[in-house]
């Protein structure tokens, strides 16, 4: 299993020359730094939305962001660490952030895929491709 996630830093920026990043094996090893959400806390009995991307598609995370109020897990594969926390510093108090070091080579979306799956803090998934946006209550829905 992966070592403990970090805590991220209460407000504020994380600090890429603080960051600690893991060597993890999901189907491929790879170095991930975990940052927890600051200000959710998922349910077990909740559905975390299992996602993975670059920066460059942060807009339609948000939109979906916006319209699911359940846990998040996202791999994040960046290029440019610290470039890209300025992009992601929003995003810490309500998503689990798993922040993946990019090697060479093709988008690894498989790696990506397990590193947000492994790292989910519930039973229950529902993977998404970053382009899928929810409707409006469906995370109530499916919990009915």
């Amino acid at each position: 299993p992966p070592p403990p996630p970090a805590k991220p830093p209460a407000d504020g920026p994380l600090d890429p020359a603080t960051m600690t990043f893991n060597i993890e094996d999901h189907g491929f090893q790879c170095l991930v730094h975990t940052s927890r959400a600051r200000k959710f806390t998922a349910k077990e009995t909740d559905i975390t939305w299992v996602t993975q991307f670059t920066v460059d598609r942060i807009n339609i995370f948000k939109q979906m962001l916006a319209r699911w109020s359940g846990p998040i897990s996202a791999a994040v594969y960046s290029q440019d660490v610290k470039s890209d926390l300025k992009e992601l510093t929003p995003l810490l108090d309500r998503c689990d952030l798993h922040i993946v070091g990019a090697s060479q080579g093709l988008y690894p979306v498989n790696t990506l895929r397990n590193v947000a799956i492994n790292n989910a803090r519930t039973d229950y998934l529902l993977l998404a491709d970053v382009d899928f946006v929810p409707a409006a209550g469906v995370h109530e829905w499916l919990l009915e």
